[in-house]
Order: structure tokens, then C-alpha cells, then sequence
């Protein structure tokens, strides 16, 4: 009975001690840089995902234009400068083990285009046409 235990084991653990078809992805950038807002044509604050299990990246959609993921083992990396506003709730989904993926939005604001300002509403600069 004992050899049967054993063999399960082994087979659960796989390679190196990990569980067989596991993965992992964590926010390892700063708090909230997975959901942030920023103006548009302003550089995004870094996204950094860290993982395990993982060894690329099979897609990633709905990232603004301008943005773009990364892979560099073991990390997932999402920066850029978006050109388009509008609100991004983005996947990216990881190859690997367990299918994992990392998501989160990134809310572009468009520029001003005039007008008066009243309370604490956030401004992004705009250019001015003749």
C-alpha cells in the first residue's frame, strides 16, 4: 500500500516540486497600476505582472493602442503610450501550465477641448487649432 501512495505523489509533483499544470500571476508593480487612468498621449505608469508556471505569452487583447505586453521570463510586462481614449479592461492570457492570465483596465482620458473647470475634475491637456 505504501509504494501506491508514493507513485501518486510523484505524479502530483511533477517536475521540481511544483503541482503538474500549475501557474501563477501576480501584480507586482505598484498597488493599482493594474486599473489606472491616464491622458491620452501620456505614458501609462508600468504594468508588472510576476509569475510562474509560465513561458510566454499566447495573446493579449483590448490594450489601447499604444500599449503593448511583454514577456521576459518570469514576467509579464504591459507599457506604452496610448493614442486612443476610452475605457480598456484588458487579458492577457499566458502560455503555460493552468492557463492563466492577467487582467485589468486602463482608462484613457481624451484631451480638453475647452471650456470652465470646476471642482476637483482631472484636466489632460490639449492642443489648441486654428
Amino acid at each position: 500500500m505504501k509504494r501506491q501512495v508514493y507513485i501518486l505523489i510523484f505524479i502530483l509533483l511533477g517536475v521540481a516540486g511544483k503541482v503538474a499544470g500549475q501557474c501563477t500571476s501576480v501584480l507586482s508593480s505598484a498597488i493599482n497600476t493594474d486599473n489606472q487612468t491616464v491622458c491620452i498621449n501620456a505614458t501609462i505608469t508600468q504594468i508588472a505582472y510576476a509569475t510562474t508556471g509560465i513561458t510566454g505569452i499566447t495573446s493579449s487583447s483590448n490594450l489601447p493602442t499604444g500599449v503593448t505586453a511583454t514577456w521576459s521570463s518570469p514576467n509579464v510586462t504591459i507599457d506604452g503610450t496610448p493614442s486612443v481614449s476610452g475605457t480598456f479592461n484588458y487579458t492577457i492570457i499566458l502560455t503555460g501550465a493552468g492557463g492563466c492570465t492577467a487582467t485589468g483596465t486602463i482608462t484613457v482620458s481624451p484631451a480638453s477641448v475647452g471650456g470652465s473647470i470646476a471642482g476637483s475634475t482631472a484636466v489632460c491637456t490639449g492642443t489648441n487649432s486654428t
